[in-house]
């Protein structure tokens, strides 16, 4: 059961990353500040968006998180990508464990993860920088 929910969290990796390929990961005014408090934190000026304003809006995991991929050399719009691929792929993962774990049918199991997967709002916010 472990190898069909592996399958299916690789299939959702490669559903974001290739959704993401052409045009890149969508950008929203939410994801503009995480993506300028990021830089602002790399830069070593702290939670700041793009406006100067402090970062106080949104909790600051996201921004941190990216500016450690920029930390590692990482341009932060492509490590966006790969970021948000394998947290969907996880998503996918940990939701068929939490089926498995309180569902008897192995069907039942199998059709809510591939409903995950498949799920519009779900993969709606996988391709864009949220």
């Amino acid at each position: 059961m472990k190898l069909i929910l592996w399958i299916l969290s690789l299939i959702g990796i490669l559903l974001v990353f290739v959704s993401t390929t052409n045009y890149g990961i969508g950008i929203s005014p939410d994801s503009i500040s995480y993506i300028s408090a990021a830089k602002s934190l790399l830069s070593g000026n702290g939670f700041v968006t793009y406006d100067g304003a402090p970062f106080t809006l949104f909790p600051p995991l996201f921004p941190g998180i990216l500016a450690l991929l920029g930390l590692a050399g990482i341009d932060i719009l492509i490590g966006l990508r790969f970021l948000n691929s394998i947290i969907f792929g996880l998503i996918i993962f940990f939701s068929g464990r939490l089926f498995q774990a309180n569902i008897q049918s192995r069907q039942l199991v199998i059709l809510g993860t591939v409903t995950i997967l498949v799920f519009p709002l779900i993969l709606g916010v996988s391709v864009n920088a949220l």
